[in-house]
This record gives structure tokens, sequence and C-alpha cells, in this order.
């Protein structure tokens, strides 16, 4: 930071006696510092304008499911639209669970003359 300020001084406004900053920019600083860039810091690849992070190649591109026994015909996709159809079917069959269970709570109402 001593270096810095030398470099790029601060008002003496802003330093206020007894304040830390004061305190720390009063010292000299023991190293000497060079704030340029080095020459090594941009790869020859950007001056070429690669890209520096690829895209993916496929989509749902990255860990797979373990390896399974060979012969298997199925691929991973067919698997995963496997996985999403269960899924549909479950919550649909939750919803009918539902709408029985209010169905019965109707109907037992109505026996007990709770509606008008």
């Amino acid at each position: 930071m001593r270096c810095w300020v030398r470099h790029h001084p601060v008002s003496e406004n802003r330093l206020q006696d007894g304040s830390t900053a004061k305190a720390i920019l009063s010292k000299l600083p023991q190293l000497d510092v060079c704030f340029d860039p080095h020459p090594d810091a941009n790869p020859p690849s950007r001056a070429q304008g690669l890209l520096r992070w690829q895209m993916n190649p496929d989509r749902n591109w990255g860990p797979k499911p373990r390896a399974a026994k060979s012969g298997r015909e199925e691929s991973v996709e067919d698997r995963r639209l496997k996985g999403a159809k269960k899924a549909d079917e479950s919550r649909a069959k939750r919803k009918a669970d539902v709408m029985l269970l209010m169905i019965s709570i109707d109907l037992h109402l109505l026996a007990y003359h709770v509606y008008p």
C-alpha cells in the first residue's frame, strides 16, 4: 500500500492526525513493488482470440450414470426420459388420490347434512 501511495499520492486533507492510515503511510516502504502487468499474464491464445473455456460437447454433459452390464441397448437419454415418465405418473397418481379423498369427504359431509 505504501508503494502504491508513492506512485498515486493521497491528499493530505484525507489523512487526519491520529488516523491509522496516516500512521501506516508515514513509514517508508521496505520493498519497491512494480505494479506493471507481467509480460506472461496474457497467454498467446488470448491474442489469437481463442476461447478460454470451451463449450460443453453435449446436452446434459457431465457425470454419467455408472457403467452397466454389456448388452444393454438403452441409451442414457432413454433412461432419463423413462425416469421423467415415472415421475409424471407418480405425480398424476398423487393428484388422483387427493381428488378421491376430497370426494369422500364431500360425501361424508352430505351424509350428515352439513351442507344446506
